[in-house]
């Protein structure tokens, strides 16, 4: 219930006419009095009163509310805000700093930090790399594959090494004033091969077996054909010229001791002179059964390949890379000297 506010301001106006008069009375200032007291109790206990005075608690109760919040300073974990507060009671507006995001960790959301966003500015950039190398990759694979497949097609299109026609490098022998000459010897040479000196004989090697006597040796099968006399070590070409070494038989195809000589005697193994020749498993007489010397002629060839050191591994035509070059090695019976000849 409102106040009346008409009724007390008739009572105001009753009390000026009073005054007007000179008719001023206690009882009637007091009756005066008494009304305007009554007014204002009858307005204190009024609905509106009370329901001004709820308001009020209300107020009391919900303190202070939030008028703005803005973003503030931001440290190296967390995003700050500023937040203005009113006091509903006293009317006083008040600024606070506080949290507004905590930083993002691995077992929760937040804000990220500026090196976060680096990081991934960073890795992002690095995916991107990782792609166009990947795609990179891929078409270089792809390229390797397709080569891969032409070649092995070109493998498959070979034929076996016994049906391929692979022509060796030939040489021949010649007799020039008394000395063997190899023709074709000098490129052979510079790309590191080595002359080897065969027979054409027939033989048999020892079987060697150290757990039994000298005396009680064996020998391996007989075979028939070119043999290599000695080693590497056996013949050099020096300016084309075929030279032999001057050891012995039995040391010919070890490291020389006595130098090489292209004097056509050593070849025939006949240093001293000897009545015989030993050639393979023969030994060749130079005279006959009454005692005259007769014409002799040896089969010897030239051939090239690799270095194969002594014991190394057995030495044959096979392991050449050029034809045998094939020359005589002839006894003249009336000079009783030995010569070159084709």
């Amino acid at each position: 219930m409102a106040i009346d506010t008409q009724s007390l301001s008739q009572l105001i106006s009753e009390f000026r006419l009073l005054q007007t008069k000179d008719s001023v009375t206690p009882e009637s200032l007091g009756y005066i009095l008494q009304r305007i007291t009554d007014l204002l109790a009858t307005a204190g206990t009024s609905d509106t009163v009370t329901r001004l005075q709820q308001i009020a608690d209300g107020f009391n109760k919900a303190g202070r509310v939030i008028v703005s919040i803005a973003q503030g300073n931001a440290d190296i974990n967390n995003v700050n805000a500023n937040v203005q507060a009113l006091n509903i009671s006293t009317g006083e507006i008040s600024t606070t700093s506080c949290v507004l995001i905590q930083q993002a960790t691995a077992d929760r959301a937040g804000a990220m930090r500026a090196q976060h966003v680096a990081d991934l500015s960073e890795a992002k950039k690095n995916i991107k790399d990782i792609s166009l190398s990947l795609s990179e990759l891929s078409s270089r694979l792809d390229e390797a594959n397709q080569l891969i497949t032409e070649l092995q097609e070109k493998v498959n299109a070979v034929p076996p090494p016994s049906q391929v026609n692979n022509p060796k490098q030939n040489i021949a022998c010649l007799v020039k004033d008394g000395k063997l000459h190899v023709v074709g010897a000098a490129k052979l040479l510079d790309d590191g091969f080595v002359p080897y000196l065969f027979r054409n004989v027939r033989k048999r090697n020892p079987f060697k077996d150290k757990n039994r006597p000298e005396a009680d040796q064996s020998y391996g099968p007989e075979t028939k054909g070119w043999g290599v006399l000695g080693s590497m070590y056996s013949v050099r070409i020096e300016n084309s010229i075929v030279e032999i070494s001057q050891n012995a038989r039995n040391e010919i195809g070890c490291m020389p001791k006595n130098g090489y000589t292209s004097d056509p005697v050593y070849f025939a193994g006949n240093q001293g002179n000897e009545q015989t020749v030993g050639y393979g498993r023969s030994s060749v007489k130079l005279h006959d059964a009454n005692g005259n010397y007769r014409l002799i002629r040896l089969r010897f060839a030239i051939g090239f390949a690799k270095p194969i050191y002594p014991g190394r591994r057995k030495i044959t035509p096979a392991n050449l890379v050029t034809p045998l070059a094939e020359f005589t090695l002839i006894f003249d019976s009336g000079r009783r000297k030995w010569a070159f000849g084709k």
